[in-house]
């Protein structure tokens, strides 16, 4: 490629072609050798490139990113230089969120503050992690010294657990059963923090279970008045949302007030299990 051809480029701003030289370091290394090709180069084509006017949003980071990967890679003669790489990682940064390009320039303030931000905040996951580790310690541990509770927390579990029993007579009733042991633990990868704590500490009053495949069928919760403030709605609502991507639907009853519901409950689960 010949001076006035690379020029022509640069003036017209067309930065496919611009990139492409930077492939070639027979032609990268000729036209950089030339004093008026060079100063263009870097005052035009690099400084607009870095600019935050001059480029199409969906070819952006292709640019940003090739010209990275260009300078960082020992098998081309192109490198930017100590400002403009700044800029450029500052760019990518700011477009991406990647802290590896943080780690790039450590001593930017930008940067620094970039990563003891984000040194706090895995600091702050591994200690939430850890709580959640030992809480499901301590749960085994009670578990063990707690050898003569009753499965039932109220007399209406114990209603509901009869009744469940009677109508899904071929299948294997778990009450108070907790989420980690019938649900997927594959779902942890798409949760954040609070939402895999509460996954792991919640859960389910009645659970169905197939006796041959011995997989969940139905899962069931009692709710009472208790269910209706704002903070318990939001936890009925994670739930409902973790029962309903494993692919089954979570049924909830609230019971009248002092009064036996064994039979209402037998034939509303009848009913629940004729429609599947």
């Amino acid at each position: 490629m010949e001076r006035e051809e690379a020029l022509k480029i640069i003036q017209e701003k067309n930065w496919n072609r611009l990139i492409e030289t930077l492939r070639d370091n027979v032609i990268f290394e000729n036209l950089i050798s030339d004093p008026i090709f060079a100063s263009l180069f870097h005052d035009n084509f690099i400084k607009e490139l870095l600019s935050e006017q001059i480029l199409d949003k969906d070819d952006e980071l292709i640019y940003l990113n090739s010209v990275f990967n260009f300078h960082k890679s020992n098998s081309y003669s192109f490198q930017l230089k100590d400002e403009d790489l700044e800029n450029l990682l500052i760019r990518l940064f700011d477009i991406t969120g990647n802290i590896e390009f943080a780690k790039q320039k450590r001593e930017h303030p930008k940067f620094k503050q970039a990563l003891a931000d984000h040194k706090e905040k895995q600091i702050g996951e591994n200690r939430e992690i850890a709580i959640l580790e030992n809480l499901l310690i301590e749960e085994i541990d009670a578990i063990k010294r707690n050898k003569t509770d009753s499965i039932f927390k109220s007399p209406q579990e114990k209603e509901f657990f009869l009744a469940a029993s009677k109508v899904f007579s071929d299948c294997i009733i778990l009450p108070n059963v907790s989420l980690s042991m019938v649900l997927s633990s594959n779902l942890l990868d798409t949760l954040g923090n609070h939402e895999k704590w509460f996954f792991l500490s919640s859960s389910i009053d009645i659970v169905i279970v197939d006796s041959y495949t011995h997989k969940p069928t139905h899962f069931f919760e009692l709710d009472s008045g208790y269910h209706d403030t704002p903070k318990q709605i939001e936890k009925d609502n994670l739930k409902n949302k973790l029962i309903s991507e494993s692919g089954h639907k979570l049924y909830r009853i609230r019971k009248k007030k002092h009064k036996d519901q064994t039979q209402r409950f037998i034939e509303w689960l009848t009913q629940i299990k004729n429609q599947n």
